[in-house]
């Protein structure tokens, strides 16, 4: 089970303006770098927040909390940041079962929104920066 979410633009704004190789390679490592700490504080969020006694799912053996992850990829258009776990049980956690007898209790999907504005937030700063020639120059 995965939550996906995936940031995209960064060739539109890599053809802005006349960019030299090393000034584009700058800015998709600072993005890449903020979607990283992205997923790691996400993860982190889940594992703490969510699957650690109430609110939220009670621990017994701390399988699931434990397998909770994250994994940045590189794509053609910028990064897609996946967050999830392959303990079979957990989408019934997550989304609750069809028949109503166990209720949600999410996990995954709150420590996205959790993490998200102060991700947008870095974003912000870094095209600000970018913006303002201020990469590392």
């Amino acid at each position: 089970m995965t939550i996906r979410v995936e940031i995209t633009g960064l060739k539109e704004l890599e053809k802005t303006g006349q960019l030299a190789i090393e000034q584009k390679e700058k800015l998709r490592a600072e993005i890449r770098a903020e979607v990283v700490w992205f997923g790691s504080n996400a993860m982190g969020t889940s594992r703490e927040r969510f699957l650690s006694g109430r609110p939220g799912l009670n621990v017994i053996t701390g399988r699931l909390r434990s397998s909770v992850g994250y994994e940045v990829e590189d794509t053609k258009t910028g990064f897609t940041m996946s967050l999830g776990t392959s303990v079979p049980y957990a989408p019934v956690h997550e989304y609750g079962d069809r028949r109503g007898y166990i209720r949600p209790r999410p996990f995954l999907r709150p420590a996205v929104e959790a993490e998200y504005p102060r991700f947008l937030k870095e974003i912000d700063n870094v095209l600000s920066r970018f913006a303002e020639g201020g990469l590392g120059q």
